[in-house]
């Protein structure tokens, strides 16, 4: 009798997690739809440019800037890789390493590496994106992997 119980909280349990989990990929979802249509002001040493959210591929740490790639070019930010994590917040981009933010709708493939940590690979880039071992259970709890 008391096993039966426990299977079924455990039941009830896991429906609640996947229900949350399915909330939490519609919330980002919407809010990445609006995003998408949101220009970003990505300001350099000269001038300021405004990318769409959509256009953004990734984001690199690069010595003291940020290297923002988009599917248009490359262009350097004087603002910190944690400013733009706040910036960007859940709107389908994930910050997968400590020097790198990718956006989500972005990656293609997603690779096993060495020592429990992964690759990333972009749709429209060359790039090989490294997600840490540490950010690797939030990556397949995003895709529901």
């Amino acid at each position: 009798m008391e096993d039966k119980w426990h299977k079924k909280e455990h039941a009830d349990m896991q429906q609640t997690f996947d229900d949350r989990k399915g909330c939490l990929f519609d919330r980002i979802y919407r809010i990445k739809l609006e995003y998408d249509n949101t220009r970003i002001p990505v300001a350099d040493e000269e001038d300021i440019h405004l990318v769409y959210g959509r256009d953004i591929l990734y984001l690199a740490a690069d010595v003291g800037k940020v290297r923002v790639h988009t599917v248009h070019g490359v262009y350097k930010s004087r603002e910190s890789l944690s400013s733009w994590s706040q910036k960007l917040g859940s709107s389908g981009f994930f910050r997968c390493h400590r020097s790198y933010i990718v956006n989500i709708e972005r990656i293609v493939k997603i690779s096993p590496w060495f020592n429990g940590a992964y690759n990333l690979k972009l749709k429209d880039c060359q790039d090989i994106i490294p997600v840490s071992r540490e950010n690797v259970k939030t990556l397949k709890n995003l895709f529901g992997i």
